[in-house]
Order: structure tokens, then sequence, then C-alpha cells
């Protein structure tokens, strides 16, 4: 049995602030890693660090780049046993899927106001965090979640916590994390 791991943030940038206003929930940030050490993190999310609307498929690095900068980023790391087959699913969508059109996806801002009002409009290409991490999950057969991808927020990434074994391994700073403090949901 191997994992997966879906960390969702809250940064402290000017964007992640704005989105917390408008959606009041804790966290407005997610990323999806294969590895408990989130080496390998893919996101959407800016390309330029100081400059947000340069978005789109990102590897995040938790001790670089915008979380070296805002080292009080909360997070929730959520801990999901797959099988090696679905592993292998999820890592071969983010890399004949997104990868190789790195440069083409871009961060979905015209789509925001749609999701926003619960209409379902993706678009080729384009993607936000929590689209991006449901789309690879239902596309690697790991779950199906309640609504489209499209229309997933980082909070209801929360419902992959209903598969058996999935658990929350930590919430609190991800300098806490970085340090190793794997098992204090």
């Amino acid at each position: 049995m191997r994992c997966i791991y879906v960390m969702i943030s809250q940064t402290g940038t000017s964007g992640s602030r704005f989105f917390k206003m408008i959606t009041r929930r804790p966290y407005n940030h997610s990323s999806l890693s294969l590895d408990k050490e989130m080496r390998e993190m893919y996101a959407f999310g800016r390309r330029w660090l100081y400059w947000q609307f340069v978005a789109g498929l990102v590897q995040e690095d938790p001790d670089t780049f915008v979380y070296k900068r805002f080292k009080r980023t909360r997070c929730k790391i959520m801990e999901i046993p797959v099988t090696e087959g679905q592993h292998d699913a999820v890592r071969r969508v983010i890399e004949q899927d997104f990868l190789p059109e790195m440069p083409r996806h871009k961060y979905d801002f015209l789509g925001l106001p749609f999701k926003s009002m619960g209409i379902d409009w993706p678009r080729p290409y384009r993607f936000v965090c929590s689209h991006f991490v449901a789309e690879v999950l239902v596309r690697a057969g790991v779950f199906t979640f309640s609504r489209p991808p499209f229309l997933v927020y980082p909070h209801h990434l929360e419902e992959l916590l209903s598969l058996p074994g999935a658990r929350v391994l930590y919430e609190g700073t991800l300098t806490g994390y970085k340090r190793g403090r794997f098992d204090s949901p």
C-alpha cells in the first residue's frame, strides 16, 4: 500500500487573504504530493514570487519560493492510502497529461466567477489549485467527488478523509511539518 498527500494551506499572500475573506475558510490553496516529505508536490499557483497574476502549473517546494517567504504558512496535510496501481496512475496523469504541456497550463482567473456561482465551466489548460488536485485524482481513479472537479474548493478535498485509512497526518505550520512533527493532527 502506498500513499499520496494532499495539502490544503493558507500562506498569507495577498491573494490567499483575499480568497479567505471571500470563502470564509481557513485554507485556500491546495497541493498534491507523491511523497510524505513533499519533495514532489504539484499545484496551480504563482510562477513569479512577487506577481501573482503570472500563474499556472508549478512544482512547489516547501523550502523555497512562497513558502520560504511566508514562514507562518498554516496547513493541513492529509495522507491518502492508495494501491500501487493508483499511485502509478496519479504519477502518470501528472507526468503525461500535465507536465509535457506545463507552459500551456494557466491559472483559471476567468473561471473563478463561474466557480463562485456554482457553474461548471472547465476550459482546456485552465485550472485553479483545487480543480487540478481533484482532476488528477478523478482521472487516476482514486476518488470521485460530490461535485465536478471544476467546482471543487480546497475544503472539499477533505472528502478524501472518507476513504478507508485516510487521515489528517498533520495540521499546523508548514515549518513544523518540515521539522518532522508528522503525527500531530
